[in-house]
């Protein structure tokens, strides 16, 4: 956290270089890699990383934040969107956050920050979905809680496909078609239900650094 006194120019460019290189160092190393690292690809000095972040959990926090912040202004423009059309949309500006934050994200779900996310995201989602219904443009049989799914599948595929852009976009072009009612066809089975989709949050393994 900073005082409520405006940054020098200097000070504040400092600050938004080790936020924007803690993102890339925690998404390429995990959210073990050490503050001497960061303040080293910011080309900063680890004193000028306490100046502006006083423990590694602030820093955490602030990119943290920024993650929230992003996911909050997609709902925001999602509800901007036509309503039959706004779950494609946030499914795919969703996916294309996820070089950035994939890592933070499992994280983030048991954090406190996440509490007030996942319940503002959760009741925007099920109003896409539901606006979808009733639009003919979504699956009736699709619930609010497949959509994480959707969203962790493609984070897998960017995951173990780095480098290989087209790899994930066609799975994303494809799990939107599956959103559809047109040609759909009964599921073979029933739908998690929030709890299930809450423990199976909690236990998603730690996938290697997305790259495009």
């Amino acid at each position: 956290m900073t005082s409520g006194r405006p940054l020098r120019r200097d000070a504040a460019a400092n600050r938004e270089r080790l936020l924007a290189t803690a993102q890339e160092v925690f998404e390429q190393h995990g959210i073990d890699a050490g503050v001497d690292l960061i303040a080293a690809t910011a080309g900063v000095g680890v004193g000028t990383l306490y100046r502006h972040f006083p423990t590694k959990s602030a820093l955490y926090d602030a990119v943290s934040l920024q993650m929230v912040e992003a996911v909050v202004a997609v709902v925001e423009q999602t509800q901007e969107v036509e309503p039959g059309r706004q779950l494609e949309h946030y499914v795919r500006a969703v996916a294309e956050l996820q070089p950035s934050y994939g890592r933070l994200v499992s994280r983030l779900w048991t954090t406190e920050l996440a509490l007030e996310l996942r319940q503002r995201v959760g009741a925007a989602v099920h109003e896409f979905v539901v606006a979808g219904q009733r639009a003919g443009t979504v699956r009736p049989d699709l619930v609010d809680e497949d959509i994480p799914l959707v969203i962790w599948s493609l984070a897998g595929v960017r995951a173990y496909a780095p480098g290989i852009g087209k790899a994930w976009r066609r799975m994303l072009d494809l799990a939107c078609d599956g959103l559809r009612p047109a040609g759909a066809t009964p599921l073979s089975a029933p739908p998690l239900d929030a709890d299930e989709l809450e423990s199976l949050a909690e236990r998603r393994p730690k996938l290697p650094a997305a790259k495009d």
